[in-house]
């Protein structure tokens, strides 16, 4: 694959021609604004896709996560969820994040999160302890559009589902093992979720 643009030195990044569309994608994606409370069913084939995202786990001593979110810092709808709902449902279940790779976006949080796969670098995120934007090592540029595509799937699937909008979005599975999608946070969505994982 051609090398479009390289940054000499040690720790240098090459791009390729896939690393620089993902990066035009992180810079062409915004979070729109919130959702109604609705509910819409996955895709054997979008779960198994999204089951391969470099999600951060809260406790990867339990069971698989109850919920996995796409959230960003940028987004006042995924701080609220931070604030108000995420500490409560990480108290009885196990959580997955994905930190969004959008516009505003810290690339050294987006790397670092999906690098790392811990959910308390994504909660470090949300609370301003976060390095300044810095060049990303190979290792770390891999992460980043990793969290790109994943990031460009969930958007895909939410707009799929009829989602004005897409972040935050929330993925889970039914007790009766069927997958669903919401985008958006308010507490008629949140409660509409808790219920249909009790349902």
């Amino acid at each position: 694959m051609r090398t479009l643009v390289s940054r000499p030195g040690p720790g240098h990044l090459t791009m390729t021609r896939r690393a620089v569309l993902a990066s035009a994608a992180f810079s062409a994606l915004t979070a729109p604004t919130i959702a109604k409370a609705s509910v819409r069913s996955l895709d054997d084939d979008t779960v198994r896709r999204m089951m391969d995202l470099p999600w951060a786990i809260s406790d990867r001593r339990s069971s698989p996560p109850a919920i996995h979110a796409l959230v960003t810092t940028t987004c006042p709808y995924s701080r609220a969820f931070m604030r108000d709902a995420y500490p409560n449902l990480i108290r009885s279940r196990s959580a997955a994040l994905l930190l969004a790779a959008v516009e505003g976006e810290s690339r050294t949080a987006v790397a670092g999160a999906a690098l790392r796969r811990d959910a308390t670098v994504i909660q470090s995120a949300f609370v301003g302890r976060w390095p300044v934007d810095r060049d990303l090592s190979d290792e770390e540029f891999d992460a980043f559009n990793h969290a790109v595509r994943g990031t460009l799937l969930i958007r895909e699937a939410s707009v799929r589902a009829g989602f004005s909008a897409f972040i935050p979005s929330f993925v889970w599975a039914r007790p009766d093992g069927r997958w669903r999608i919401t985008s958006g946070y308010s507490t008629p969505i949140w409660s509409l979720i808790m219920n249909d994982l009790s349902a």
